[in-house]
């Protein structure tokens, strides 16, 4: 009998035995149930790896697994459970599932079988990250779940600070993923320092820049050399001197700006919406007897560029699905129905939970007709808002595709106080979404609709004003 099992679990062996007595065709049977605990799991885990990492720097962990019985071991998985700000870069063995289950074959007796991944662990000093590993057999490669677990471990990792350590602010948010708007100007600033007892010497600095989506004329290096065919801002000794020798506790900062190109231009889409920074930094540390210590330091960064959404708005009189009654110029005691249009355009990324809003003013009567009838606009009688809740809008919507649209009818009986002014229709328009690439909630505004049509057919100044008769 072979039990397969994790290491310390109680297993539950049943036996039977069926007898006849003597003299009788009926088959009588005893059951007895034992628990065995395993003393040992039918494979070794072994995890080799360091017990202080520096935050920020690669650091890698060899897993091996070895045979512990007499028996071929089949479709054996590997699985480690990562913790919170550990990015997974490579492996030596492919991962079968994600990025953290690899299938290593069978493992027959006394056949050991190892695999390395690297990764960067990223958090603050002092604080210590758990690694859970785990190994058994692994059938179905789209799980991400071993069929069973033969034997587990745990490796703690505590983060210590890097000896040369850089500071990467992007607008000021220190985050590893940060959001932006298309074409704005993105400030990144870069604080180093020296956490040694020793100077460090012939320090470089090096930011490379990512992405097809990188307005390149728009990049600003102060000091540092900007090579636009590298896309790499460099700092040292030639251009900053400071590099030449750093002291003890030594700390500065160097900046650089750069803006996204846009997201929708010459009737294209972009395509890439993501710039990665990754930023080294490296040094010679004097050593005893003269020699020197290469040592270095690194940091990834990701910006976002979030979706262009805009709504505009517009009203008409003449112009629009509904047969406005009354007369232009509005003239005080009548009432004279105006048409507002909303308009939404949508560039590079989906959004979701789509929603305009505005406030009409206490002197304009909501009407409670749209078009098209199948858009969601509601009308709170209390706060007065009008809500258009659009949901979710594709990429590209009123660029590359037909745009989201709804216009909706008010009236408007002017007072005698009203003479000679042109009345606002509605308040400001806002739009509002998730953008579901960057996750950040989008908003922008359009202007107010008054009187001042305009874009109506037609349209006179003199119609813009009120008229006591």
């Amino acid at each position: 009998i072979v039990l397969f099992g994790q290491q310390g679990s109680l297993q539950e062996v049943i036996t039977t035995i069926e007898y006849r007595t003597k003299g009788s065709n009926a088959i009588w049977h005893k059951d007895l149930s034992h628990f065995v605990t395993l003393r040992s799991a039918p494979i070794d885990l072994i995890v080799e790896a360091s017990p202080g990492v520096v935050a920020g720097q690669r650091t890698s962990f060899t897993v091996k697994v070895r045979a512990n019985n007499s028996v071929i071991n089949e479709n054996v998985g590997i699985k480690v459970d990562y913790p919170i700000g550990f990015r997974y870069e490579s492996s030596d063995l492919g991962p079968t599932f994600g990025d953290n289950i690899w299938h290593i074959g069978d493992l027959g007796e006394g056949v050991e079988k190892e695999i390395t991944f690297t990764g960067i662990l990223f958090g603050n000093q002092g604080e210590e990250r758990a690694f859970r590993f785990f190994v058994g057999p692994y059938t179905n490669f789209s799980s991400s779940e071993l069929s069973q677990v033969y034997s587990s471990f745990i490796h703690t990792s505590s983060i210590s600070r890097p000896f040369i350590a850089t500071q990467v602010l992007i607008d000021g948010i220190e985050d590893e993923i940060v959001a932006m708007k298309s074409g704005e100007t993105i400030p990144v600033s870069i604080k180093w320092s020296n956490n040694l007892p020793t100077r460090i010497d012939d320090v470089v600095l090096e930011v490379k820049i990512d992405g097809g989506i990188l307005n390149q004329a728009s990049l600003q290096s102060f000091n540092g050399f900007y090579d636009s065919n590298t896309n790499i801002v460099r700092w040292d000794k030639s251009n900053y001197p400071d590099f030449a020798s750093i002291q003890p506790g030594a700390r500065n900062t160097v900046n650089i700006n750069f803006a996204s190109l846009p997201l929708y231009q010459s009737g294209q889409l972009g395509q890439d919406e993501e710039i990665k920074l990754s930023v080294s930094i490296s040094g010679k540390k004097p050593m005893e007897g003269g020699s020197l210590e290469n040592i270095e330091n690194s940091i990834e960064k990701i910006i976002q560029i979030n979706s262009d959404l805009f709504v505009v708005a517009d009203g008409f009189f003449r112009l629009g699905p509904f047969n406005n009654q009354g007369v232009v110029p509005p003239v005080v005691g009548q009432e004279t129905e105006y048409t507002v249009t909303l308009s939404v355009t949508n560039s590079a990324n989906v959004v979701s939970n789509a929603k305009v809003t505005t406030i009409l003013p206490g002197y304009v009567v909501y009407k409670n007709q749209v078009s098209p009838a199948t858009e969601s606009v509601s009308f709170d009688p209390n706060t007065r808002e009008v809500t258009w809740n659009i949901g979710a809008i594709a990429r590209g919507s009123g660029l590359t595709q037909a745009g989201k649209e709804v216009s909706f009818l008010v009236g408007l009986t002017p007072s005698i106080s009203q003479v000679g002014s042109g009345p606002l229709l509605t308040g400001n328009i806002e739009i509002s979404a998730r953008d579901l690439f960057t996750g950040k909630t989008l908003r922008s505004t359009d202007r107010s609709v008054s009187i001042r049509l305009t874009n109506d057919q037609g349209f006179l100044s003199s119609e813009a004003r009120v008229v006591a008769e």
